[in-house]
């Protein structure tokens, strides 16, 4: 639960107040312990606590679906896909991608850079 401060007329969250500007809102608890933000995004990554790796790292041909099913509930994919094609990583899903899906996914983001 995020914790509210009286800004003027308004109630924001202590997050809001410190950074308004922010495109990210901080959860704070009542106990003012350290925010989700603060901790590094590979901890609080949904395939961490399954404890399934092999789902993440099928046999050749295997299936991924439990993996991308896994990756679409995930806070952090999106961070955790940018970190798998900035390392070009060739094996697994990450950020809900094949290495394949990456790979073709930053063609097109190239691409599109470059036509703009």
């Amino acid at each position: 639960m995020e914790r509210k401060v009286k800004s003027g007329e308004n109630e924001v969250t202590r997050a809001q107040m410190l950074a308004p500007n922010m495109a990210f809102i901080a959860i704070y608890d009542t106990n003012d312990r350290k925010s989700k933000t603060d901790e590094p995004w590979e901890n609080r990554a949904l395939c961490r606590q399954v404890g399934n790796a092999d789902a993440f790292f099928p046999e050749k041909g295997g299936s991924v679906k439990d993996a991308k099913a896994i990756c679409g509930q995930c806070e952090v994919r999106g961070q955790c896909l940018e970190e798998a094609i900035g390392r070009k990583e060739k094996f697994g899903v990450w950020g809900g991608l094949t290495e394949r899906e990456r790979r073709k996914h930053q063609a097109e983001r190239e691409n599109g850079a470059t036509a703009a």
